[in-house]
């Protein structure tokens, strides 16, 4: 029952930053469908270094990542993503979203404020994204 329940759970949130990120102009590589927990989410941020937004991010109480945790000691990008024959742009601009079961509606939409924020405030300085 919690197994379903966090399913449940993290499929509507899921959506809400799929579609969130999307507005924001992120391009999400997460598979969507009926097998699709939602848990964990990739998306690119054209224009930006992903290792920059990691850092801005995390300076606003958000943390992602730039890879899964075993793989994040091998290499810059997500083998995952290259393997899906992904342009260099999108390779260096992803980042991983995950959920947890604590996670709640509140917490997804300031990530997003954060996000939308974050990039704004990215793009209007002198040396731009990354």
């Amino acid at each position: 029952e919690e197994r379903l329940a966090f399913a449940r759970q993290s499929r509507e949130l899921g959506n809400l930053l799929r579609v969130g990120l999307e507005a924001l102009g992120a391009v999400v590589h997460s598979p969507e469908g009926a097998g699709w927990i939602g848990s964990i989410l990739s998306a690119s941020f054209p224009g930006f270094a992903a290792e920059v937004l990691l850092h801005a991010l995390e300076e606003e109480g958000v943390y992602v990542a730039t890879t899964s945790a075993c793989a994040s000691r091998k290499g810059k990008t997500s083998a995952v993503l290259a393997a899906l024959g992904l342009p260099e742009e999108l390779l260096t601009s992803a980042l991983r979203l995950s959920l947890s079961r604590e996670t709640d509606q509140a917490q997804v939409e300031r990530a997003l404020i954060a996000i939308k924020e974050t990039t704004s405030a990215l793009r209007a300085a002198p040396t731009g994204g990354g």
